[in-house]
Formats: structure tokens, C-alpha cells, sequence
């Protein structure tokens, strides 16, 4: 009886220790998935920080774009836009070579001031572009380096 008892005792300590280490290894998982939270909600708050500075450039630059639309001048932001536009005029803008003169029908256009619109420059965009990729990329090495 009393080696039955020790014997019960034994399996009974051995199955607490297998317990209790289990129950170590997931304490120390969701310890792991706490910090990786917190750290996904800090690079959350800093990209919706970016986001928001990036939609603040984009409403200045539309608000230019409507003021100089109100004061006469058209702006475009590719070719193909400002050749529908000029077909919807009626000026022939399918033969844009340099048929006269060495001189493309845009320019002739804008020689006789008959053009009053402008291609835009991308260069401010382009500048918040790479503000917003340099950002991410602080944002995932971040997030690489205390993975």
C-alpha cells in the first residue's frame, strides 16, 4: 500500500511539473504577443500620424489647383488630359509633331497665347512621396528589429 502511494505521489508530482512548465511556456507566448501589439499599436499611431500629413499636403495642393482653376488658368496633370481638353475645344491635337516650323502644336499654341493651361510639376508631390517611404521604412525596420 504505502509503495502505491509513493508511486501515486510520483506521478503526481511529475505531472504537476509538466504542468506548471506549460503553463511557463504560455505565459512567456502572450508575453511575447503583448509586446508585439504594443509595438504594432505604436507603428499604427506614427503611419496614421504620417497619413495625416500627407492627406494635409494633398488638400493644399488641391487647394492651389482650384484657386488657379478660378482665376483662369487650367492646370493638367498629363498630356493625354490636356489633348481631351483640347479636342473638346476643337483644336486638332492629333498630329503633334514639329510639321511647322520645328515647333510642336503645344508651343505653337502657347506662341500665339490661344493656350492658357500649363502642365503641372510633379516635384512637390514627389518630395511628400519620398518623405512618406523614408517614414514607412523607419516604421518596418522598427518593427523588424524588435521582432
Amino acid at each position: 500500500m504505502r509503495d502505491e502511494l509513493a508511486e501515486l505521489k510520483a506521478d503526481i508530482d511529475q505531472k504537476f511539473d509538466k504542468i506548471s512548465t506549460e503553463v511557463g511556456e504560455q505565459d512567456e507566448k502572450i508575453n511575447a504577443a503583448l509586446t508585439r501589439t504594443e509595438e504594432i499599436e505604436s507603428w499604427s499611431h506614427e503611419a496614421n500620424s504620417a497619413m495625416q500629413e500627407i492627406l494635409q499636403e494633398q488638400k493644399i495642393l488641391v487647394d492651389k489647383l482650384d484657386n488657379l482653376e478660378s482665376s483662369g488658368v487650367k492646370t493638367y496633370g498629363s498630356a493625354a488630359e490636356a489633348a481631351n481638353d483640347l479636342r473638346g475645344r476643337g483644336y486638332d491635337v492629333d498630329n503633334t509633331g514639329t510639321s511647322s516650323g520645328g515647333a510642336t502644336l503645344v508651343e505653337r499654341l502657347q506662341s500665339t497665347g490661344t493656350a492658357t493651361w500649363k502642365q503641372t510639376g510633379s516635384r512637390r508631390t514627389a518630395e511628400a512621396s519620398k518623405r512618406a517611404r523614408g517614414r514607412l521604412e523607419v516604421f518596418q525596420l522598427r518593427g523588424n528589429n524588435t521582432g
